[in-house]
């Protein structure tokens, strides 16, 4: 289904790096989209390619940033991540 998605999408699917010791990026990456696909894609069907955009967009601003815990982030949200970190900084320019 994802792969049909892809192509009614008129994109490219790009081939997986998964493995690759080189860039440890690439795990974080193959795994939202692995969840962007399970939890959301899956389950939807778009009628036009900017259906899907907007859809997809949605899903990341109002649940997979704000709400969805990350392990990558020891199990906080990348807002709350990016709090933490902002407050750190700040507290450590002020000191």
């Amino acid at each position: 289904m994802y792969s049909r998605a892809i192509r009614s999408f008129s994109r490219r699917r790009i081939a997986s790096a998964s493995g690759n010791a080189t860039n440890p990026g690439y795990a974080v990456r193959d795994l939202f989209f692995a969840t962007i696909k399970g939890e959301m894609i899956d389950h939807a069907d778009y009628l036009t390619r900017g259906d899907a955009i907007a859809s997809i967009a949605d899903y990341i601003d109002d649940f997979y940033n704000p709400c969805r815990r990350h392990s990558a982030l020891d199990y906080v949200s990348p807002i709350e991540f990016e709090l933490k970190f902002m407050s750190a900084k700040i507290e450590k320019m002020a000191a």
